[in-house]
């Protein structure tokens, strides 16, 4: 990743043999930068999320018009001519309802989107994502739980072509205000056809004891990796899921203190009712965007980071619907 204004953009790696480059192995530092998808000083646009009084958080973003580019790496010293293939110049994305499809072709199926917990292998558009159908020109199967196992591909053709427009439909409350997540888009998968790298084939015929040493340094690596970014998000998690619960009862009494005025009727416990849910999501919000800045210096996996954000969310609902309970009770 790189900063950009208060965002983050992804930097994504293709090499002309389709073989995979990571962050964090020792060979990034044999590549240099040969060409790059977006121009340099294109303008990347930002809208901000709002709390309930209308004011922009300053570090949630509710959408930016660029959020990746593709980096054409080359070993140092090659005198190789770099070829385009990859590195459509994808569309800014005018608004949040609108993206356009990525340019995949090339790249290595081990630096493309996230693995889901439902096992799906995914990629982010915009606040939704979409489903990466993995097709094999040799009808083997790759799974996508395996990290080692997407590295072994490069992607030759996909379907939707590159710069294909989707759109996006939000979730709206009963005043009609959107949510932050989408109940209809008009694309929902797309086809990825792939075929081995040659450098899969040099790693196999690798020596035994070798490669065994280096998978053994690599799970050394990655292990305390990992457990840096579970401290992290496992402190984050303790101190808003402790905040929404103490923040519930307050809202609650707040609730009963203003229905002593309310003049509305119905509509009006409503209003008040929604309104404290409202300050229970701006913690939530907040305890999200805290869990990304552990995700995005860990430099970890994504599924880390979604299933911390989805047991917070859990906790939010729960208190939620303490409120809303106390509401009907009321009412009823």
């Amino acid at each position: 990743m790189d900063y950009i204004g208060n965002g983050y953009i992804r930097l994504s790696f293709l090499t002309d043999d389709g073989r995979y480059i990571g962050v964090s192995d020792d060979e990034i530092k044999d590549y240099y930068v040969a060409a790059q998808s977006i121009p340099a000083n294109t303008e990347v646009r930002f809208t901000y999320e709002k709390d309930s009084s209308g004011e922009e958080y300053s570090n949630l973003i509710e959408w930016q018009s660029i959020d990746e580019i593709v980096l054409k790496v080359s070993p140092v010293g090659s005198k190789e001519p770099v070829s385009s293939t990859g590195l459509t110049a994808i569309k800014p994305s005018p608004d949040k309802y609108t993206a356009y499809v990525k340019d995949y072709e090339g790249r290595n199926l081990g630096d493309i989107g996230y693995v889901s917990l439902g096992g799906d292998l995914r990629d982010y558009y915009g606040e939704s994502n979409l489903k990466l159908v993995i097709i094999t020109d040799d009808g083997s199967y790759v799974d996508v739980m395996d990290e080692e196992s997407l590295k072994q591909y490069y992607v030759v053709h996909q379907n939707p072509a590159p710069n294909t427009e989707m759109t996006f439909v939000f979730e709206t409350d009963s005043e009609g205000n959107e949510y932050s997540f989408t109940k209809w888009q008009s694309l929902s998968e797309i086809e990825l056809r792939v075929t081995r790298t040659e450098f899969t084939k040099t790693v196999e015929n690798q020596p035994e004891d070798d490669r065994m040493q280096e998978e053994s340094e690599a799970v050394v690596t990655e292990s305390n990796a990992s457990e840096n970014a579970q401290n992290g998000y496992e402190a984050v998690y303790n101190e808003y899921a402790e905040k929404l619960r103490s923040a519930a009862p307050v809202y609650i009494q707040e609730y009963y203190q203003e229905k002593q005025s309310n003049t509305e009727g119905l509509s009006g416990l409503a209003e008040i009712a929604n309104k404290k849910v409202m300050k229970l999501a701006e913690i939530s919000n907040e305890g999200v965007g805290e869990l990304a800045k552990v995700y995005y210096s860990s430099k970890g996996e994504y599924s880390e980071y979604e299933a911390w954000a989805e047991k917070l969310y859990e906790v939010y609902m729960e208190e939620a619907e303490n409120i809303y309970n106390e509401y009907m009770n009321s009412v009823y």
